[in-house]
């Protein structure tokens, strides 16, 4: 399935002005998961996350939404981070286990107060995957830890 181009001009509006009102735009227009977004109710372990993002990279790219869960019926549940974790504690978990030509950015959404009660006081992030073609196929990197 290729990332559907409603879904890519949502994203880009997004993108271009990363604010929390296009952030609840977003959501607001959401209707489930598709090949090139994901959403997770939490950050996963590194080597998850690091996979999930070489999936993303090697199908033209998308994103991850942390804070959202999507229900059975494929309607999402706005749940909220407990914490905005630290951009910089995210890629050094996960650097090892990806090439240095797999592109990405993390998007911090606060909402203190909301015209929305389910936003109101949540805490999200998003992580984009750009689509680089020239470098695919991304592979899972193993390293090794050297004993000192």
């Amino acid at each position: 399935m290729e990332f559907p181009k409603q879904l890519k001009d949502q994203v880009y509006k997004l993108l271009q002005e990363p604010t929390l009102d296009k952030f609840r735009e977003f959501l607001h227009a959401q209707t489930g998961e598709h090949n090139a977004i994901d959403f997770k109710s939490q950050w996963v372990e590194n080597a998850a996350l690091a996979k999930e993002m070489l999936a993303l990279a090697n199908s033209q790219g998308g994103f991850i939404v942390f804070g959202v869960a999507e229900n059975e019926d494929k309607s999402i549940r706005i749940e909220g981070l407990s914490e905005i974790i630290d951009k910089a504690v995210i890629s050094n978990g996960i650097k090892n286990f990806l090439s240095s030509h797999l592109k990405y950015e993390i998007y911090d959404f606060s909402y203190t107060t909301s015209e929305y009660e389910a936003l109101k006081d949540k805490k999200f992030q998003m992580l984009v995957v750009e689509d680089t073609p020239e470098y695919i196929p991304f592979l899972f990197q193993i390293y090794r830890i050297r004993h000192l």
